[in-house]
């Protein structure tokens, strides 16, 4: 009897960790953070926002990832912030690879990732993360 409550303990225990890891977080308020993108003038701030809602759903939602990392993609151009052009890159790059399997898509962001770090001539320790992500492919 011992036996099977331990292991049911143990199975409850791991489904609960995997729930909490794909779920887009409880402390999380779509709505508050799309407000505060639309409240705001700051387009470096409204690429943060954008970048850190598709965070949460980078693993487990993907597709809604990329509409909101594409939204940050076209305020990065639109107001010529490559550095965080940069960073948007490589985020859509990861969801289109890990989460969509999308590989031609991701080979893409991440070239235009590199591409983009070259420009900024931003330092080896930035582009090695960059780098290792268009050799993955």
């Amino acid at each position: 009897m011992k036996k099977i409550l331990l292991v049911a303990f143990i199975f409850i225990a791991c489904i609960s960790i995997v729930n909490a890891q794909l779920s887009p977080g409880s402390n999380f308020n779509l709505t508050d953070s799309l407000l505060a993108v639309n409240n705001t003038q700051d387009n470096a701030k409204k690429i943060d926002i954008l970048f850190n809602v598709a965070k949460k759903f980078a693993f487990s939602q993907g597709d809604t990832a990329i509409k909101y990392l594409k939204l940050a993609e076209d305020i990065a151009i639109k107001s010529k912030n490559e550095r965080s052009l940069f960073k948007v890159y490589f985020g859509i790059s990861v969801t289109y690879n890990q989460t969509l399997g999308n590989y031609p898509l991701g080979l893409h962001f991440a070239t235009e990732q590199l591409k983009l770090g070259k420009k900024l001539n931003l330092p080896d320790s930035v582009m090695k993360d960059a780098y290792s992500l268009a050799l993955r492919y």
